[in-house]
């Protein structure tokens, strides 16, 4: 084998990603994980796209100018974060916390593709991963394993899983990383900060939910041509 047959076969082995990472100062991976769960969000993408919105008091410009980056390249999160007031980078967050401000300070336009509305065309469910141990006097994590449902059946529709966050660690520390299927691609993809790469689906042909100690966020979006008949 060449020296040039032998580079092509390295160029082939590699991962390449159709997406991109967030290159963030500090320990704000629980702000990248959400961050990029919202910009596959198909709806948000392109709501956050279109705002016009020149209200100092959204972050809309901020999300607008982030997300044009990732179409293009690794994204700097410094704007995002000191517009959400974050003063310590090196302090651990909850990533839930953060998708809920982050939703707060968007305008009505885009926020309102998330809301809980009836039959909402996207259905966030967080895990209560900490509880509080009176023995101990302090909240602790919870690293039991839960059944996380490929397809939610409600009484009017069903809902698809398309993106989770998971958290590794225990209250105080560790590490959030996202996994999520593209919209475009029908691909699932690990989010870990300034790394993103395909996996394979988290399911199994026939698989109805996967077993996880780590899932925190989970992300479902409405099934096409539903509402179920009455």
């Amino acid at each position: 084998m060449t020296r040039v047959e032998m580079f092509r076969e390295k160029l082939d082995s590699l991962n390449i990603s159709d997406y991109h990472g967030l290159n963030s100062p500090g320990v704000t991976c629980y702000l990248n994980s959400v961050l990029q769960v919202l910009f596959m969000t198909e709806d948000f993408r392109e709501a956050v796209k279109g705002c016009s919105s020149e209200d100092s008091t959204t972050i809309d410009e901020h999300l607008r100018r982030l997300f044009s980056d990732l179409e293009k390249r690794v994204a700097k999160t410094h704007n995002i974060t000191k517009r959400l007031e974050i003063t310590n980078v090196y302090e651990q967050r909850d990533a839930a916390e953060y998708f809920e401000k982050i939703l707060c300070r968007t305008s009505p336009e885009a926020a309102k593709r998330c809301e809980m509305t009836q039959n909402p065309e996207v259905l966030t469910l967080l895990l209560k991963r900490f509880t509080f141990d009176y023995k101990r006097r302090c909240y602790v994590k919870l690293h039991c394993k839960v059944d996380v449902p490929r397809v939610l059946h409600t009484e009017d529709c069903d809902y698809d899983l398309y993106a989770l966050v998971n958290h590794f660690g225990n209250l105080t520390g560790g590490h959030y990383t996202a996994q999520i299927k593209s919209f475009e691609t029908q691909v699932w993809y690990h989010f870990n900060d300034s790394i993103v790469k395909r996996v394979n689906p988290l399911f199994g042909v026939g698989d109805k939910s996967l077993r996880s100690s780590t899932a925190y966020l989970l992300m479902y979006r409405k099934g096409k041509f539903q509402d179920k008949p009455s």
